[in-house]
């Protein structure tokens, strides 16, 4: 049976180089990439879907809006009645203010809608669906900068962002704690500092190369690595780092 992977937030960048490198990388899988505007993001999916050979479904779901979720959920069940084996929580978004002391209120709720409820939203609504495979996979794209301790890296600005992060590791350990009964697999992911929209151009990595690192590891994701925070090059992170480690 073709695994079917679910890729939340795959219209651009690391969510769209995703769909391109798993369908091209596993010839049998099926990708799911999840946009908020379908239309909008159509051509993004062109050259990929000319290759996937009917293997690429593209549907909208919105994951600050949990009817949009729902719905979303709803449609899967339908196109897949046998479930989901792989759930990939990649939307995410990086806004900065003046300065780590004067962090706006909407900056703070818009991040945390966004990288901490959506993610959890979404996977309550899809769980029954990756409850009917047994592979049983969810993957959270984090960053280090959610790693406690990690303040010491130097990126100003962007305190609602790390976080977030730190918010979405610990979901993805206490998921792991909560769903171990069910043996499934959680973990979070690292994909860098990576030279998108989001990253900018400073970025040490490019995409393709982030995330052929990602796909990598999650092709070799087992239930025994549940529970841990993964970066693009295979070495396990810290949750939390003494104030005098280097990193």
């Amino acid at each position: 049976m073709s695994k079917v992977y679910v890729i939340v937030g795959a219209s651009r960048g690391i969510g769209l180089e995703l769909v391109r490198q798993i369908l091209a990388k596993d010839e049998t899988s099926i990708v799911v990439g999840t946009v908020r505007d379908e239309v909008k993001s159509k051509s993004a999916f062109q050259s990929i879907e000319e290759k996937a050979g009917g293997r690429l479904h593209v549907i909208t779901l919105d994951t600050t809006d949990e009817t949009s979720i729902k719905t979303a959920a709803e449609r899967l069940l339908q196109v897949f009645p046998t479930g989901i084996d792989v759930l990939i929580n990649n939307a995410g978004i990086l806004e900065r203010d003046a300065s780590d002391l004067e962090v706006k209120a909407s900056t703070l709720e818009s991040t945390f809608r966004t990288n901490v409820v959506g993610p959890i939203l979404v996977t309550q609504h899809f769980l029954p669906l990756l409850r009917l495979r047994s592979t049983r996979i969810i993957a959270n794209m984090s960053s280090p900068l959610g790693i406690v301790g990690a303040e010491i890296l130097p990126w100003n600005d962007s305190l609602a962002y790390r976080v977030s992060k730190a918010g979405l590791n610990m979901v993805s350990a206490t998921w792991t704690r909560a769903l171990a009964s069910e043996k499934f697999t959680v973990v979070s992911l690292s994909p860098g500092w990576v030279k998108t929209d989001m990253g900018g151009e400073g970025g040490m990595l490019t995409v393709e190369d982030s995330v052929s690192g990602l796909v990598k590891e999650i092709f070799k994701l087992k239930e025994e690595n549940s529970g841990t925070f993964i970066h693009t090059d295979g070495q396990v992170l810290p949750w939390g780092v003494p104030k005098s480690a280097k990193m």
